[in-house]
């Protein structure tokens, strides 16, 4: 007589997935670049430059993920450090207060010349998708592309020039020749259950000249 199996074994339940099926792949796919994992890394290696990018490039998803420039787009207005920190302070406070900052990865710079009173004001973005966030954009009208004062552009993450850019903004080794990084400013994440955000205020479209 022929025994019937245990009906509640799991090894004769049917295999959800049959074995060697793109499961694995998806997993892999879905772990190569994790957002909080890579804030955890970037928190904890800031100042290991090196570890820090090969972890980012190593990791990084382009399928999943995009990497945006930012240059501001009114450079000539800005005369003295405490401008361009007061403009990428404003940017990233406005990112904060619209509830993108845990969706958002963003470091922005100050940079001055080391020969002459010049200043430039850049950072990047890493994102989910292969755009910036429609939502960011409406909230935050600095990133808008019509209208913004921030020049946007995505990042050919397979171009090694541009790396070597990024790479610059990353570890906030200014990226362009004769400049040095004077400022910084991380696109804070709220800690859960934190204070309600802050009132969106209005971007400031000028910056006085001397």
């Amino acid at each position: 007589m022929k025994k019937e199996g245990n009906r509640g074994s799991s090894f004769n339940a049917p295999l959800a997935y049959p074995l060697g099926a793109p499961l694995t792949a998806i997993l892999f796919r879905a772990l190569r670049f994790d957002m909080d994992r890579w804030r955890r890394f970037y928190k904890w290696n800031k100042t290991k430059h090196a570890d820090l990018l090969d972890f980012l490039w190593r990791h990084f998803d382009a399928a999943n993920f995009s990497i945006f420039c930012a240059t501001y787009r009114s450079q000539d207005l800005l005369f003295a450090p405490y401008q361009g920190d007061n403009v990428i302070h404003g940017l990233c406070s406005r990112i904060e207060a619209a509830g993108y900052a845990n969706e958002v990865f963003g470091i922005m710079h100050t940079m001055q010349s080391m020969y002459k009173e010049e200043f430039k004001v850049l950072g990047f973005f890493i994102v989910p998708g292969q755009e910036m966030p429609s939502g960011l954009l409406a909230k935050v009208p600095d990133l808008s592309h019509a209208e913004g004062q921030f020049q946007l552009l995505k990042a050919d993450t397979k171009d090694p020039l541009v790396r070597q850019f990024v790479g610059g903004l990353v570890t906030g080794r200014s990226p362009t020749p004769d400049y040095s990084v004077v400022f910084t400013r991380e696109l804070e994440v709220p800690p859960p259950g934190g204070p309600p955000s802050l009132p969106l205020l209005p971007a400031v479209a000028d910056l006085p000249r001397r």
